[in-house]
């Protein structure tokens, strides 16, 4: 395991209230005999069953919740323990399912990815599959297929950045916006041609898989050896990587009496 995540946020009974951000609950999930607090103060009721079965850094907590008391975790990574996360993270444990608009629209699918961080962090593998699985079913687009590579890429999931490399071949389209701009991708290049990417596109495809990707471009290029080139440079990296250079700590931040 890696480094312990840093500690949650804890009020003292003198702080001064005007200081301290006061936490809302969520409008959606209200029930539950548990309570996750995202970074940014939003309560998330959950039944604490749902996160005992599917991940296993919250089965440590099991004797603590049942002292008969309701329990908060608070989290603290303004990265990936957001209510944006939390929110997403609930609805794959629940419902198993991802919202269409997360794998469509990129101001949407960067939560989706802090979420996949989140799941990586906290050490949930069947989340991942369903995760997995529902992305590859809503991957009928360069877009998503795109979005599809990227949640590969951070579950290190090579199968399916593989599937994302097999799709049909597609390009992006005319924009408005200047081929200087890196915001954007770059009118009519391969949706996968890392060449292409808008850099907070880029940027979330972690080490390994990124110079993987542009290595095998660099080689065959948009070809039907992409994905076996990729396949092969990705492999002679992993065996030079740290094997921890995916994972966060599993370690969850400490529960509280509310």
């Amino acid at each position: 395991m890696a480094s312990t995540p840093p500690a949650p946020k804890k009020r003292k009974a003198g702080d001064d209230e005007e200081d301290a951000e006061p936490i809302r609950d969520d409008d959606t999930w209200t029930t539950g005999d548990y309570a996750l607090v995202s970074s940014d103060n939003v309560r998330f009721r959950v039944d604490l069953v749902h996160l005992l079965s599917a991940i296993s850094v919250f089965r440590d907590m099991a004797s603590v919740a049942a002292q008969g008391a309701d329990r908060e975790l608070h989290f603290t990574d303004d990265s990936i323990e957001t209510a944006a996360v939390l929110e997403r993270f609930l609805t794959l444990l629940i419902d198993a399912t991802v919202d269409d608009k997360d794998i469509d629209r990129f101001s949407n699918f960067k939560h989706l990815a802090s979420m996949t961080r989140f799941l990586v962090k906290y050490d949930c593998p069947f989340l991942m599959t369903v995760l997995g699985l529902r992305v590859k079913e809503m991957s009928s687009t360069g877009r998503s297929t795109l979005f599809m590579f990227i949640i590969g890429s951070i579950m290190d999931d090579t199968d399916l950045c593989i599937s994302a490399l097999s799709k049909k071949r597609r390009t992006w389209g005319e924009t408005s916006v200047p081929d200087t701009n890196t915001t954007r991708n770059l009118t009519n290049f391969h949706c996968l041609n890392p060449q292409s990417l808008a850099y907070n596109r880029w940027s979330m495809i972690p080490g390994p898989y990124l110079y993987a990707l542009h290595r095998a471009w660099a080689l065959v290029g948009d070809s039907d050896d992409l994905k076996t080139k990729f396949q092969q440079v990705l492999d002679d990296v992993k065996g030079m990587s740290d094997p921890q250079w995916r994972r966060s700590s599993a370690h969850p931040p400490a529960a509280r009496n509310t």
